[in-house]
C-alpha cells in the first residue's frame, strides 16, 4: 500500500510541475507575442482547450471574448470552444458575441488588391529577321506585318 501511495504522490508531483511549466510558457508567450500566438503554440503542443481556457481566464484582466476568438482563430471547433467556455463560467451572451465577431471577422477580406500581371506582348514575339525593315532596314517593320505586303 505504501508503494501505491508513493507512486501516486510522485505522479501527482510530476503532473503539477508539467502543468506549471505549461502555464509559465503560456504566460511568457502571451506577454511577448500576444494571445493569438500563445494559443496557437499551446494547441500545437497538444494542450487541451479546457486547459488553455483555464490558464487564460486565470490571468487577471483577461477578456473571455478575446480568448474565445483566439481559440477559434487557431482552428478550434466552434462547438468545443463554446462547451469549454460554458464549463469555465463564461456567459452564453459572451460566447455568442465572440462567435459572431469571429464569423464576421472571417468573412471580411483583408488582403490588399493586387492587379494581375500584364501578359507579355504578342507583337514582341513575332520574328522580324527577313522582314523588310525588320532588322537593319531603313523603315521599321509594321506592327502587324501582312504576308501580302512582303511580296
Amino acid at each position: 500500500m505504501k508503494k501505491i501511495m508513493s507512486v501516486l504522490a510522485v505522479s501527482v508531483l510530476f503532473c503539477n510541475v508539467a502543468f506549471a511549466a505549461n502555464t509559465a510558457r503560456f504566460e511568457n508567450t502571451l506577454n511577448t507575442q500576444g494571445l493569438d500566438q500563445a494559443v496557437v503554440e499551446a494547441m500545437a503542443e497538444g494542450t487541451s482547450l479546457d486547459v488553455i481556457m483555464t490558464q487564460a481566464l486565470a490571468i487577471e484582466g483577461m477578456n473571455p471574448q478575446a480568448v474565445i476568438i483566439a481559440l477559434l482563430t487557431a482552428g478550434a471547433d466552434v462547438g468545443a470552444v463554446a462547451t469549454v467556455a460554458a464549463n469555465n463560467g463564461v456567459s452564453a451572451q459572451i460566447i455568442a458575441r465572440a462567435t459572431q465577431q469571429f464569423v464576421s471577422k472571417g468573412t471580411t477580406d483583408t488582403q490588399a488588391y493586387t492587379p494581375a500581371a500584364r501578359p507579355a506582348s504578342f507583337v514582341a514575339s513575332i520574328p522580324v529577321s527577313g522582314v523588310p525593315g525588320g532588322s537593319g532596314g531603313g523603315a521599321p517593320a509594321g506592327r502587324y506585318a501582312s504576308p501580302s505586303r512582303l511580296r
